[in-house]
């Protein structure tokens, strides 16, 4: 199981970041761009075992390609450009004979890359070695090949991930005015309630996660509580208005949370589920767009951990201690 959750974490983070990077007309990536070329070359060396260090560091703008590692011989371009053009024209540059026996391969910022027509002979100059099965590179082969590596350095390979995309790459400024677009943008989905809100029973978090089979998300979901009282702020600002954005919020919430768990029954599965439900609902928004990845999935975990905290998704530590019932809803009604 904690294979798995590596493993999702990983494409999650990357899938969602590399959907949304912009590229300039050369097909280099923005400033802007959290994703770096430092990120991939740590990511690349953990997944092959390459030593590949940036090639920009030694002479600017290398033509051709943006890692190197010179021990094997090996030139790696990292673009989100993932057209036949941008390989043709990336091999055509490169300095010949200067690097002849060199072997060029492609990190292509994007979830799976196209289906290519074969390169003819003379697509690729003499004296390199590019083969375009083997050498293109997308998230989902990067991935399947992070699948293959011991546990220890998967862990390695996620702690990569998450420091430059995950929560601890946040600026926590960012956070209040992220969440509130999030909150926004949500309800607008559905309907704000008149009524009052009424809190759950008190419970100790660590023994609704352990209640609920999700021990390998505990460090996760108690690091993201601590974000909760930005959401508090937020929601009493529609108490104030007349309006319980809250009780909306948590109604959708647990609305999500039955379809998910319906479709499957794993803990975890369904708290992926409802992430990326959550993130549906918000991607065609144009102020989510200007949110920095991280901090978006950031505020999406947000609230979904205080939904789980007032147990309108998953069940409650007291509810699960009781005799199972032959039928109902898999959440706690208070």
């Amino acid at each position: 199981m904690e294979r798995e959750l590596l493993i999702k974490r990983i494409k999650q983070l990357l899938v969602v970041h590399c959907d949304s990077l912009k590229v300039d007309g050369s097909g280099n990536l923005q400033d802007s761009a959290v994703l770096s070329e430092y990120f991939f070359r740590d990511l690349l060396n953990c997944a092959y075992g390459w030593q590949l260090v940036d090639a920009n560091d030694s002479v600017a703008n290398t033509p051709g390609y943006d890692l190197v590692d010179g021990g094997r011989k090996i030139f790696v371009q990292v673009s989100k450009d993932a057209s036949r053009g941008k390989i043709k024209k990336s091999l055509d540059k490169i300095d010949l004979p200067k690097y002849a026996g060199y072997s060029v391969k492609f990190m292509f910022l994007v979830a799976k890359a196209p289906k290519y027509q074969p390169m003819k002979d003379n697509d690729v100059p003499e004296g390199l070695a590019f083969d375009m099965g083997s050498d293109i590179i997308d998230v989902s082969r990067l991935v399947k090949q992070l699948q293959s590596l011991q546990v220890d350095d998967l862990k390695h390979a996620a702690g990569i991930v998450e420091k430059e995309l995950g929560v601890a790459s946040v600026n926590l400024e960012k956070v209040p005015s992220a969440l509130a677009a999030v909150v926004k943008t949500l309800l607008t989905k559905g309907h704000l309630e008149e009524q009052p809100w009424k809190d759950p029973v008190p419970f100790e978090i660590i023994a609704k996660i352990r209640a609920n089979s999700l021990g390998e998300l505990e460090s996760h979901i108690q690091e993201v509580s601590a974000y909760t009282p930005y959401l508090e702020t937020i929601y009493q600002v529609y108490d104030e208005s007349g309006t319980n954005g809250r009780l909306a919020m948590l109604n959708m919430l647990n609305g999500e949370y039955v379809k998910a768990h319906l479709a499957s029954q794993n803990p975890y599965e369904t708290f992926f589920a409802l992430e990326d439900a959550l993130e549906r609902q918000i991607s065609d928004d144009g102020d989510i767009a200007r949110i920095d990845d991280a901090t978006r999935l950031l505020c999406i975990d947000i609230v979904l951990v205080d939904a789980f905290m007032r147990c309108r998704i998953y069940k409650g530590p007291d509810i699960l201690m009781q005799p199972a019932k032959k039928s109902g809803v898999d959440h706690d009604p208070r």
